[in-house]
């Protein structure tokens, strides 16, 4: 059929798709089945949904071609897409496989149709976001969309009236949902953006196509639950409406809400113990989401903000290339950089991190992002310098001297400027000039002089510290015998014991003044470490002479001394002391043993001996201690005076009748 038809209806109010219009003629020309009109008028309901014959519709209907193609979908069924109004939905986001409708917007239909004395059926018009699946509410009165009929409980479809059901029910009377609610943000957006409505605009997401912003608004909503999975959970129609009402939220306050709800994913993901990394930290936000986005648009917005998050928490390193970025300067990765320094991959790894040159977030089997100019510039630095391996290869002696040495400050300055993180290394020139000044003035001889020996192995056998000898020989108070030739070090430096052993101080150990006091090494040392008895080193170490051992000895008198002195036991004695007002000045835990000031012990054992030792009283104390009951009999039983014995049993006197010689005669009874 071709021309205008002779009954026609009104122009729509609202946003109309060419199969609504169809429906609408359909009822005017009192068809109750609207795929045979269509068919009577030589079109096809299915093509009029696929955005076809919209052209021969809107002119057998005289109205507007523009404005009916632009509110039709055009379906491309090869690209999997639905263009709506210049926006582009997923075909599966689109359906009319079940008929959709807000009774809300039904019902001012009809109060317009009364207005207007026409019937409902010509002026109920389908709003083509009702067939958009990812709508779920009417954004206008924020009610629920219908599926079902009221009366009968079954899909009216497109065959009948648009205000009615097949089976001749209202639809906007009888098929009301609960009630009227808040309709979501995502449905306010997504049907703003049909619109062209500005006041619905969200700048994050308006760069998308709406196709995009669907799924962007769902994933956004299930990152702010915070919670770390390694795959994206399915979600019902619900969930997936909530969800995206979440994420609408998150997009409003854009990058904030996002960082925030990366922290919580962060933190869950810290908590399980997961594997390092951008998807041991993220999850499916990054392997299966963000990661694969082009680089564009919202695209780039979510990798930027998912990279300064995870380098801001020490995920990855600043410069590590991932999610798009490559670093504009130079770099190299770890085994570059090892073989430029000349050493192995887990010596330069631990070189490179004491010098704070390894940024945060690096982890083992990935790209380690390191400068070019600073692996170069360390390099140098380590040429110049060496540490304190080198060092003792330089100065030829063992690691203990090498560290004394070393803490004595004779080689200079022992952390340079250029070297970073305190890593503790030497210039090489110092060491040099070190050893130059060891030996100058020193003949040199191939064959060393009688009774001198090299001077590391002298301090040993003598008891000298080495950096006490090498300040003697800097200073002139000793002179080296001779040197031998070849590369300078101290092994070379020969002296004589006689002369060392002269610098040789009035110094013990610890377990000689320990010995010298008669008490336990372990209390020595904590003496010494309460100051109670010599002091100790700037480098820490206990420096112990002779006149503290006997300035301790004259202030101090320890527990056992005072208990041998009273013929008793130390606690005893120390129930005695502290009975006649005298406190200890060590004890427990401070020091294993206890210790009491000289002077007032002296004076309270002076007072008068001892007090004999108590009998158990009835609460089974001797002496101020508490016994147990077991204690305490044993206790009584000892000290109960012994009673005469009556005469021995037959069996008593058996056994201590002495045994008969063998071979003599027999001893009368």
């Amino acid at each position: 059929m071709t021309g205008t038809l002779g009954l026609r209806v009104r122009p729509a109010r609202a946003a109309e798709p060419a199969h609504g219009l169809l429906m609408r003629l359909a009822a005017r020309h009192r068809r109750a089945d609207a795929k045979a009109f269509a068919s009577e008028l030589g079109l096809n309901l299915r093509a009029l949904m696929c955005g076809r014959q919209t052209a021969a519709l809107a002119a057998m209907a005289g109205l507007d071609e523009d404005s009916l193609r632009r509110w039709t979908p055009q379906v491309d069924h090869k690209g999997r897409t639905v263009v709506l109004r210049g926006e582009v939905l997923r075909l599966g986001d689109w359906s009319v496989a079940r008929r959709r409708w807000c009774p809300d917007c039904l019902g001012e239909d009809a109060v317009v149709a009364d207005e207007d004395g026409v019937p409902v059926a010509w002026a109920a018009v389908h709003r083509p976001w009702w067939d958009v699946g990812s709508i779920r509410t009417c954004p206008r009165h924020g009610t629920a969309l219908a599926e079902t009929c009221g009366a009968c409980g079954q899909n009216p479809g497109w065959t009948g009236g648009i205000a009615h059901c097949r089976c001749g029910a209202a639809l906007w009377r009888r098929c009301r949902t609960a009630g009227p609610h808040a309709a979501g943000a995502a449905d306010r957006y997504l049907v703003g953006r049909l619109a062209g409505d500005p006041a619905r605009a969200v700048a994050f997401l308006d760069r998308a196509t709406l196709k995009d912003a669907v799924g962007i608004l769902e994933r956004l909503g299930l990152a702010a639950g915070g919670v770390w999975r390694p795959r994206k959970p399915r979600l019902s129609q619900a969930e997936a409406a909530l969800a995206r009402d979440t994420g609408h939220a998150v997009a409003t306050v854009w990058p904030a809400s996002f960082g925030d709800a990366l922290d919580r994913t962060l933190a869950d993901a810290r908590a399980r113990g997961t594997r390092p990394g951008l998807i041991g930290a993220y999850g499916w936000i990054y392997e299966l989401w963000i990661e694969p986005l082009p680089e564009d648009g919202v695209g780039r917005d979510l990798k930027r903000a998912l990279r300064d998050h995870a380098v801001r928490h020490g995920v990855i390193a600043g410069d590590e290339p991932a999610l798009g970025f490559a670093p504009s300067r130079r770099v190299l990765n770890l085994s570059t950089a090892a073989a430029r320094l000349g050493m192995g991959h887990v010596r330069a790894r631990r070189v490179l991190a004491r010098q704070g040159l390894v940024p945060p977030g690096a982890r083992r089997s990935v790209a380690v992002p390191l400068g070019a100019a600073e692996v170069v510039a360390l390099k140098t630095s380590l040429e110049r310098t060496v540490d304190l391996r080198g060092l003792r290869a330089m100065l030829g002696i063992g690691k203990s001297q090498t560290t004394r040495l070393a803490g004595a400050g004779l080689i200079g300055c022992d952390v340079p400027s250029s070297v970073r993180g305190g890593f503790r290394r030497f210039p090489r020139d110092e060491v040099a000039a070190f050893l130059r000044r060891i030996m100058a003035g020193a003949p040199v001889r191939r064959t060393a002089p009688a009774g001198a020996r090299p001077l590391p192995v002298t301090c040993r056998s003598v008891g000298v510290r080495i950096e006490t000898a090498c300040h003697a020989i800097l200073s002139g108070g000793l002179r080296p015998a001779a040197v031998h030739p070849g590369l300078p070090s101290l092994a070379k430096v020969l002296v004589r014991p006689t002369e060392v052993r002269a610098l040789r101080q009035d110094r013990l150990s610890i377990e000689q003044a320990a010995a010298g006091l008669a008490i336990h090494h372990e209390a020595a040392r904590a003496l010494n470490r309460l100051g109670l008895l010599g002091r100790r080193g700037p480098d820490g170490r206990p420096s112990l002479r002779r006149a503290d051992v006997e300035t301790f000895r004259r202030r101090y008198i320890s527990g056992p001394d005072v208990a041998r002195r009273l013929g008793t036991s130390a606690r005893r004695a120390a129930e005695l002391l502290a009975a006649r007002g005298v406190a200890a000045a060590v004890t427990p835990p401070l020091c294993r043993q206890v210790f009491f000031e000289r002077s007032d012990a002296e004076r309270a054992l002076a007072a008068g001996p001892a007090p004999a030792p108590r009998r158990p009283c009835r609460r089974g104390r001797v002496g101020g201690m508490r016994l147990c009951p077991s204690q305490a009999r044993t206790h009584a039983r000892r000290s109960r005076p012994s009673v005469t014995q009556g005469p021995p049993s037959p069996a008593r006197r058996a056994r201590l009748r002495p045994s008969r010689p063998s071979g003599g005669p027999a001893q009368p009874s």
